[in-house]
């Protein structure tokens, strides 16, 4: 979902001669403190970030991109969208089930409720039942 979401905010910011920030968010949890080591999603996000970034490279799409520790995801991206005067927040999330019904999850309804700019979901296809 990602890379979808990847490939659409890369053909918007390069139709309006703009540039992307990419974050990677790394959610802590309160037992530990923020800058914990979080070293093995570290690597796994450092990676994805880089593919990310070569991938905006070969579109000649200007990109941004940084590793978050946070201790909530939506309020952090609220707080990165204010900061950086964005124009848009596209948000890719698996189809996520809770007790059995989907559920859009915490960060989500969050940065949809208190974003100060428009806010995409790109929710990944849903699995057939056979």
């Amino acid at each position: 979902m990602d890379h979808r979401a990847l490939e659409l905010a890369s053909g918007i910011v390069k139709f309006n001669r703009g540039s992307l920030y990419i974050a990677y968010i790394i959610e802590v949890p309160r037992e530990l403190p923020l800058d914990a080591p979080v070293d093995a999603e570290a690597s796994v996000a450092e990676a994805a970030l880089a593919d990310m970034k070569a991938f905006c490279t070969r579109q000649k799409c200007e990109a941004f991109t940084e590793l978050l520790q946070v201790r909530q995801v939506g309020p952090a991206v609220v707080n990165e969208t204010a900061e950086r005067d964005a124009d848009l927040v596209i948000i890719p999330m698996d189809h996520q089930r809770r007790y059995g019904e989907f559920t859009l999850g915490d960060a989500v309804p969050y940065v949809l409720q208190h974003a100060p700019c428009a806010v995409l979901v790109m929710r990944e296809p849903m699995a057939l039942d056979s």
